[in-house]
């Protein structure tokens, strides 16, 4: 079985964050500096985040295979790119700042509890999108694939406010149901995920004991 290109983008990423963390590369900037970078890169990834949850709503909502369809191209596209790139920022800039205030990352017992407790959240938030929600994206690419194959029109019903299907076998409808209830579940899986990211920020801003 191929695996999927975003897991080796993951690999990567972290063996270059364990050679960084042997490397003392803290000193390129100042700590003021670190943390600019670090409130950068956590707003693009927490806007991305956000964002993408709203336009999973509306995919949702609008019950519009077509759109989501293209919107999960350029989701996938997002996640190899752009969430990549924020979080190495991220954890680069984390690194930096702990180095520059005498911690280090393979010394977790002597961090206070704010910033363990952070990174535990992050790592298990870091396998919920490997294990739930990239697994999610390739069952909607699968029933894409197939509603692609046989392609109807679809037109707004008026009773109950759900689409109908321009088809006399109920295959169709089938993936549809299908569609939604996968798109209920990350709409879950999306809240979840949304107020996860805010508890993580609530740790690193306020820093409680």
């Amino acid at each position: 079985m191929k695996l999927d290109s975003r897991y080796w983008w993951l690999i990567l990423f972290s063996l270059v964050l364990m050679i960084l963390a042997l490397a003392d590369f803290q000193d390129l900037f100042n700590f003021l500096v670190w943390k600019y970078i670090h409130i950068v890169n956590a707003s693009i990834f927490f806007g991305l985040i956000f964002t993408s949850s709203i336009i999973e709503w509306y995919i949702y909502h609008e019950a519009d295979m077509d759109f989501a369809q293209k919107y999960h191209v350029i989701l996938e596209s997002l996640d190899k790119k752009c969430i990549t790139v924020s979080m190495t920022g991220l954890l680069i800039s984390a690194i930096a700042m702990m180095n520059l205030q005498g911690y280090s990352l393979f010394e977790i017992q002597a961090w206070p509890w704010w910033m363990s407790s952070a990174l535990i959240n992050i790592s298990v938030l870091g396998l919920v999108w490997a294990l739930i929600d990239v697994q999610s994206q390739k069952k909607l690419a699968h029933i894409f694939v197939k509603a692609s194959s046989r392609r109807m029109p679809i037109v707004k019903g008026s009773n109950h406010g759900e689409d109908l299907v321009l088809d006399s076998s109920a295959t169709q409808e089938k993936r549809l149901a299908a569609f939604r209830k996968l798109y209920k579940f990350r709409m879950w899986l999306n809240i979840f995920s949304n107020a996860w990211i805010i508890y993580i920020f609530y740790l690193m801003v306020f820093k409680p004991n």
